[in-house]
Protein backbone atom coordinates (compact mmCIF):
# COMPACT_ATOMS: atom_id res chain seq x y z
CA UNK A 1 0.00 0.00 0.00
CA UNK A 2 1.34 3.25 -1.26
CA UNK A 3 -0.17 6.58 -0.11
CA UNK A 4 -3.51 4.78 0.66
CA UNK A 5 -4.04 2.68 -2.44
CA UNK A 6 -2.78 -0.82 -2.62
CA UNK A 7 -0.81 -1.87 -6.04
CA UNK A 8 0.62 -4.82 -7.21
CA UNK A 9 4.48 -5.42 -7.40
CA UNK A 10 7.01 -7.98 -7.60
CA UNK A 11 10.04 -8.41 -5.50
CA UNK A 12 13.01 -8.14 -7.42
CA UNK A 13 15.83 -8.34 -5.26
CA UNK A 14 16.53 -9.71 -1.42
CA UNK A 15 19.28 -8.33 0.31
CA UNK A 16 20.51 -10.51 3.63
CA UNK A 17 22.79 -9.76 6.13
CA UNK A 18 26.50 -11.94 5.47
CA UNK A 19 26.37 -13.36 8.89
CA UNK A 20 23.37 -13.55 10.37
CA UNK A 21 20.87 -13.93 6.74
CA UNK A 22 18.40 -11.45 8.15
CA UNK A 23 16.61 -9.85 5.30
CA UNK A 24 17.75 -6.09 5.26
CA UNK A 25 16.29 -4.84 1.87
CA UNK A 26 13.88 -5.55 -0.83
CA UNK A 27 13.74 -3.75 -3.86
CA UNK A 28 10.10 -3.93 -5.45
CA UNK A 29 9.18 -3.58 -9.02
CA UNK A 30 5.71 -2.09 -9.61
CA UNK A 31 3.58 -3.81 -11.93
CA UNK A 32 -0.05 -3.52 -13.84
CA UNK A 33 -2.08 -6.86 -15.47
CA UNK A 34 0.00 -6.02 -18.78
CA UNK A 35 3.20 -5.71 -17.27
CA UNK A 36 5.70 -8.51 -18.91
CA UNK A 37 8.70 -9.54 -17.31
CA UNK A 38 11.16 -11.82 -17.67
CA UNK A 39 11.78 -14.63 -14.99
CA UNK A 40 13.76 -17.94 -14.51
CA UNK A 41 11.43 -20.86 -13.84
CA UNK A 42 12.28 -23.99 -12.37
CA UNK A 43 11.63 -27.20 -14.79
CA UNK A 44 9.73 -30.10 -13.47
CA UNK A 45 10.19 -33.59 -15.56
CA UNK A 46 7.23 -35.90 -15.75
CA UNK A 47 6.66 -39.40 -17.07
CA UNK A 48 9.72 -41.34 -15.92
CA UNK A 49 7.77 -44.17 -15.84
CA UNK A 50 6.30 -44.63 -19.02
CA UNK A 51 10.04 -43.41 -20.63
CA UNK A 52 11.23 -46.78 -22.59
CA UNK A 53 14.88 -45.48 -22.60
CA UNK A 54 14.78 -44.81 -18.83
CA UNK A 55 13.01 -48.51 -18.49
CA UNK A 56 15.95 -50.05 -20.34
CA UNK A 57 18.34 -48.58 -18.00
CA UNK A 58 19.05 -45.15 -19.95
CA UNK A 59 20.51 -41.85 -18.20
CA UNK A 60 18.36 -38.71 -17.84
CA UNK A 61 20.38 -36.30 -18.57
CA UNK A 62 19.11 -32.65 -17.29
CA UNK A 63 20.77 -29.87 -18.94
CA UNK A 64 18.57 -26.76 -17.32
CA UNK A 65 17.19 -26.91 -14.18
CA UNK A 66 15.21 -23.43 -15.42
CA UNK A 67 14.24 -21.78 -18.13
CA UNK A 68 14.03 -18.04 -18.49
CA UNK A 69 10.51 -16.96 -19.85
CA UNK A 70 8.99 -13.62 -20.87
CA UNK A 71 5.67 -13.89 -19.05
CA UNK A 72 2.61 -11.42 -18.18
CA UNK A 73 2.21 -11.24 -14.82
CA UNK A 74 -1.34 -12.46 -14.77
CA UNK A 75 0.31 -15.61 -16.45
CA UNK A 76 3.43 -16.08 -14.66
CA UNK A 77 3.74 -20.54 -13.81
CA UNK A 78 5.08 -21.50 -11.12
CA UNK A 79 7.10 -24.53 -13.05
CA UNK A 80 7.23 -25.58 -16.45
CA UNK A 81 6.32 -28.92 -16.51
CA UNK A 82 8.36 -31.36 -19.93
CA UNK A 83 7.69 -35.02 -20.44
CA UNK A 84 10.17 -37.99 -20.95
CA UNK A 85 7.10 -40.23 -21.60
CA UNK A 86 7.62 -42.42 -25.09
CA UNK A 87 11.04 -40.92 -25.61
CA UNK A 88 13.82 -43.40 -26.75
CA UNK A 89 17.36 -43.21 -25.74
CA UNK A 90 19.10 -39.95 -27.64
CA UNK A 91 15.39 -38.72 -28.59
CA UNK A 92 16.24 -35.08 -26.38
CA UNK A 93 12.82 -33.11 -24.86
CA UNK A 94 13.40 -29.25 -26.38
CA UNK A 95 11.60 -26.07 -24.99
CA UNK A 96 9.02 -26.53 -27.63
CA UNK A 97 7.55 -29.70 -25.83
CA UNK A 98 7.01 -27.40 -22.70
CA UNK A 99 3.38 -27.03 -21.36
CA UNK A 100 3.55 -23.26 -21.69
CA UNK A 101 0.29 -20.76 -20.41
CA UNK A 102 -1.15 -18.77 -22.78
CA UNK A 103 1.39 -15.56 -23.57
CA UNK A 104 3.71 -16.94 -21.97
CA UNK A 105 7.29 -17.26 -24.31
CA UNK A 106 11.00 -18.71 -23.57
CA UNK A 107 13.39 -15.79 -23.48
CA UNK A 108 15.42 -17.47 -26.38
CA UNK A 109 13.76 -17.28 -29.73
CA UNK A 110 16.59 -18.33 -32.11
CA UNK A 111 16.72 -21.98 -31.26
CA UNK A 112 14.60 -24.69 -29.91
CA UNK A 113 17.01 -25.32 -26.89
CA UNK A 114 17.19 -28.85 -25.24
CA UNK A 115 16.01 -29.03 -21.59
CA UNK A 116 16.79 -33.06 -21.15
CA UNK A 117 18.69 -35.57 -23.24
CA UNK A 118 18.22 -39.52 -22.70
CA UNK A 119 21.00 -41.46 -23.09
CA UNK A 120 22.44 -44.79 -23.58
CA UNK A 121 23.19 -46.89 -20.57
CA UNK A 122 26.36 -47.65 -19.27
CA UNK A 123 28.63 -50.70 -20.58
CA UNK A 124 27.54 -53.64 -18.67
CA UNK A 125 31.15 -55.22 -16.58
CA UNK A 126 30.88 -58.08 -19.75
CA UNK A 127 31.49 -56.00 -22.33
CA UNK A 128 34.02 -54.01 -20.78
CA UNK A 129 35.84 -57.84 -19.94
CA UNK A 130 35.53 -58.76 -23.34
CA UNK A 131 36.93 -55.72 -24.74
CA UNK A 132 40.14 -55.64 -21.78
CA UNK A 133 40.73 -59.42 -23.33
CA UNK A 134 41.18 -57.58 -27.25
CA UNK A 135 43.89 -55.47 -25.52
CA UNK A 136 45.46 -58.50 -24.64
CA UNK A 137 45.63 -60.75 -27.90
CA UNK A 138 46.89 -57.35 -29.12
CA UNK A 139 49.48 -56.71 -27.20
CA UNK A 140 50.53 -60.93 -27.75
CA UNK A 141 50.88 -60.75 -31.20
CA UNK A 142 53.48 -57.66 -30.93
CA UNK A 143 55.74 -59.97 -29.01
Amino acid sequence: TIDGKTVQALARDVQFHPVTDVVESIDFLRVTEKTKVTVNVPVKIVGEDECPAIKRGGLMSVLRNSVELVAPVSSLPEFVEVSVAGKNVGEPVRMSEADLPTGVTPKITDRDFVIVNLLAPKLSSVSAGDDADGDEEAGESEE
